[in-house]
């Protein structure tokens, strides 16, 4: 067990495991590879033992520990997972690989800084989409809005996309690069420690 309870109150717990390769994890072994991190984190952050039968969903269709002890959100794409869990703190977790993002997507969210700072690297990369530097500045900001809708337990909305990013405290809000040019950000209903865990895949199986 990492940590003892007294110790969690105002922390939030991020587990994040990548599958390796080029992003092409399935669907459904992106949704295995999350239940196996949920069920890895909850014990070894909160001694707690649960299984799948525990693991509900709210009518809006937010994912929840049955009794209601443990705050979880839960993400994943072709290049891993991510799980964050919390006692008593609302969050969200949002995981993104690298790919392709196009200039006109690029073009239509976020606040104007944030945005022109974004274009800016595109600018520099020659208008490569798949460039590295302009792709990280993409997702960083991208999975702060995602994070941030599913902590408010709704879509992913117009609103959230366009909010600037200085209405985001810092003091709430956590994004780490995790290798193989993967991010994860991470945000919670109030101030609290972020901890990263990064665990192997094989730890899982």
């Amino acid at each position: 067990m990492i940590t003892k309870d007294d110790d969690i109150k105002t922390k939030v717990w991020v587990f994040v495991a990548l599958a390796g390769g080029r992003g092409d994890l399935g669907t459904e072994e992106q949704g295995a590879l999350s239940r196996r991190l949920l069920f890895y984190g909850a014990k070894e952050a909160f001694g707690e033992e649960i299984c799948a039968d525990d693991l509900v969903k709210t009518p809006q269709g937010r994912p929840q520990i049955r009794g209601g002890g443990l705050r979880v959100s839960i993400s994943h794409c072709g290049y891993g997972a991510a799980v964050s869990l919390s006692r008593g703190v609302d969050c969200g977790v949002d995981i993104e690989g690298p790919r392709k993002i196009k200039a006109s997507t690029a073009k239509r969210v976020f606040g104007d800084n944030e945005r022109a700072g974004i274009l800016s690297a595109l600018e520099r990369a020659g208008g490569d989409e798949s460039d590295s530097d302009y792709v990280n500045l993409f997702l960083r900001a991208w999975t702060v809005r995602e994070a941030a809708a599913k902590m408010e337990g709704r879509g992913l909305s117009r609103d959230i996309l366009e909010r600037d990013i200085a209405e985001f405290s810092p003091d709430c809000t956590a994004t780490r690069e995790q290798g193989e040019g993967v991010v994860v950000s991470c945000v919670a209903e109030e101030s609290c420690e972020f901890e990263f865990v990064k665990i192997g895949e094989d730890a899982l199986k």
